[in-house]
């Protein structure tokens, strides 16, 4: 009787062994494993700032973007003034794009891939002015 309470007793702890080192193993597989199936994408603005001379102008400014992602694959840059794809790349791990933009509001551009709303990375284009606008009606004339 005392022999078969210590086999089982060696049973149950090479059974918690087990689970032990199963979700261990599991952990180490969340860690790196699904790490390594995610895509790693990087995207660049430059410049990130468009200065307006007043308040609600519009500002001009040539924008180039660089992307890098860790897989090929099909992707495609959008831009918050259009629905439109700005421009899609196949099977490529990197892409660059340069365009003159004129806004009066921040533009957010986005990597996505082609065919999906999931967006990879983004970086926002901020409009900024020098003079802030003028709420005070000015007259045509002044005295002085």
């Amino acid at each position: 009787m005392k022999l078969s309470n210590l086999h089982s007793k060696k049973s149950i702890l090479s059974l918690r062994t087990l689970v032990t080192l199963a979700l261990s193993l599991f952990n180490v597989f969340l860690s790196t494993g699904v790490m390594a199936i995610e895509n790693e994408a990087s995207l660049n603005l430059s410049p990130t700032l468009c200065i307006a001379i007043h308040q609600g102008q519009q500002c001009y400014v040539d924008i180039k973007i660089g992307w890098k992602s860790t897989q090929h694959g099909q992707y495609c840059l959008f831009s918050s003034q259009q629905a439109k794809a700005l421009k899609c790349w196949k099977q490529v791990t990197q892409g660059t794009y340069a365009q003159e933009i004129v806004a009066k509001s921040n533009v957010k551009f986005m990597l996505r891939h082609n065919g999906s709303d999931v967006v990879l990375r983004s970086k926002v284009l901020e409009v900024a002015w020098v003079y802030k606008k003028n709420t005070r009606a000015r007259s045509s004339w002044r005295m002085f």
